[in-house]
């Protein structure tokens, strides 16, 4: 009972940092980034993550160690001397750098079986893993077990989070793309309706015209009959 309350608590501190500005700008693109790679992938769903995306999606975690880095360093305004001050957030840093270098190796050379690599470097493990490493960092907090527990929680949850809206999205796309289709078969019926009544119309104008040219080729004859009549 004990160990989750303390767990519990360590999940409400942890997601209260989310709410500073300083942790909201870190990991706010990594949440956008997130739902838009989503989206992108069941709006199109015939289209699999091929091996630039899973590289391009490694680089992300040189830029969130970078900044971490950046943030440590200018803790206090104590420079380098932060990075033995805290040493399990600048231990943490570095290692999420050294594993953004390991993944963009292994996704460069293609050294992974792609299935695996579809699951290692897919932007919902790699930002989450970006996303607790974030939350760590910016905390007064030491890493303790129950504070890794707590952390592996709450990627957990937000990885479930994230692989359920997959399915209203994709039922969403596929309403539009319904729709789509029946405006496009609508449209082509009206094209069809219109050249059906194009056809008629030039059908009519054809006849009438052959009957003026009846007219206009006749008039003349029995204008010569009259005169020949005339003459007798």
């Amino acid at each position: 009972m004990a160990i989750g309350f303390l767990v519990w608590e360590n999940i409400q501190h942890y997601m209260s940092l989310t709410l500073q500005s300083n942790v909201l700008w870190e990991i706010l693109p990594l949440i956008i980034a997130t739902v838009l790679v989503i989206a992108y992938y069941e709006k199109y769903d015939h289209e699999k993550p091929t091996w630039d995306s899973y590289y391009s999606t490694s680089i992300v975690l040189l830029f969130v160690s970078m900044s971490l880095l950046r943030h440590i360093y200018h803790i206090d305004d104590a420079g380098s001397y932060n990075f033995i001050e805290y040493q399990a957030k600048s231990l943490a840093a570095v290692l999420i750098l050294f594993l953004g270098f390991v993944l963009i190796k292994f996704n460069f050379e293609h050294l992974l079986p792609e299935r695996y690599a579809l699951y290692v470097s897919s932007p919902i493990t790699i930002h989450l893993i970006a996303f607790a490493v974030v939350l760590f960092v910016h905390s007064e907090r030491n890493l303790t077990w129950i504070g890794f527990l707590s952390l592996i929680i709450i990627i957990s949850l937000l990885s479930l989070i994230f692989n359920s809206i997959k399915f209203p999205l994709h039922k969403i796309f596929v309403f539009i793309q319904k729709e789509k289709e029946k405006e496009e078969i609508k449209s082509v019926k009206e094209i069809k309706f219109e050249i059906d009544e194009l056809k008629r119309k030039m059908q009519e104008k054809k006849r009438s015209l052959k009957f003026v040219k009846k007219i206009d080729v006749d008039k003349p004859k029995s204008i010569a009959r009259r005169i020949k009549k005339l003459i007798r």
